[in-house]
């Protein structure tokens, strides 16, 4: 039995034989517009060899209709896109709970040296956190850390889209766990018909975000983070609320 599967907000697309519990490999299909796929290994397991592959040129599409899907916009400018990932670790640490990413000192995790690395988001502004957390073994858990700065004045806020269940932190109080949705949306935020998995306001000045997630459930997972402003001219133009007036 082969079958091709391609899950949740991750942009790849994967190989599973006997069983649609283990993808054997993993197709990357970020070029899709110029019908590009490449191999893409895994955390997760050995290196795999693949052999008898043949190729077919693709002479005509049997869909002669305009582009689908209408209307697709992606707006990674509007995403938190500059992350820092440390992963992947065979279990939750206290102490990166409590202070986030405040040391750049080495983790022993496992028998192996783990520090606080660059995370690139996808084209999408995705964070996908299946490159980096494995979908079987020990290596389950990432932490994602990043500051978001808020000038005096200017309202602001975090909605998260997410296919993985999260805990979060923010400025080193945690926020709870967020449970994780069937779908994660790029357009959260945009899309009246597709609801943050939760809202998160941010106080003025340098916000730290700390995000965990567990794998090993599922063959791939991610998240969304868009970062909603409201500039202070804006914010100082909108009647004041009945509250707002009381303490004036």
């Amino acid at each position: 039995m082969t079958k091709i599967a391609s899950p949740g907000c991750s942009p790849a697309c994967h190989f599973y034989v006997g069983d649609m519990r283990t993808p054997k490999v993993t197709f990357d299909f970020l070029e899709v517009e110029r019908g590009k796929v490449g191999f893409k290994p895994r955390v997760v397991g050995t290196p795999v060899w693949i052999d008898n592959i043949s190729a077919r040129s693709i002479e005509a599409f049997s869909y002669q209709g305009p582009p689908r899907p209408l209307g697709l916009h992606y707006a990674p400018e509007s995403m938190v896109t500059d992350w820092q990932v440390l992963s992947p670790l065979t279990r939750t640490y206290a102490e990166i709970e409590k202070d986030g990413r405040s040391s750049d000192r080495v983790l022993r995790d496992g028998g192996v040296d783990r520090q606080w690395q660059p995370f690139a988001t996808d084209p999408r502004g995705a964070v996908v956190t299946g490159r980096v957390t494995e979908f079987l073994g020990s290596r389950t858990v990432a932490y994602f850390a990043t500051t978001i700065d808020v000038p005096p004045g200017e309202k602001a806020e975090l909605q998260l889209s997410s296919i993985d269940d999260l805990a979060v932190w923010l400025n080193g109080s945690f926020d709870g766990y967020w449970g994780r949705d069937r779908f994660a949306w790029y357009d959260v935020g945009r899309n009246p018909d597709h609801r943050p998995t939760g809202t998160l306001p941010l106080a003025t000045g340098t916000n730290r975000l700390l995000i965990r997630v567990r794998g090993g459930q599922y063959a791939t997972g991610g998240f969304f983070v868009r970062l909603l402003r409201t500039p202070a001219e804006a914010v100082a133009a909108r009647p004041a609320s009945l509250s707002e007036r009381e303490r004036q």
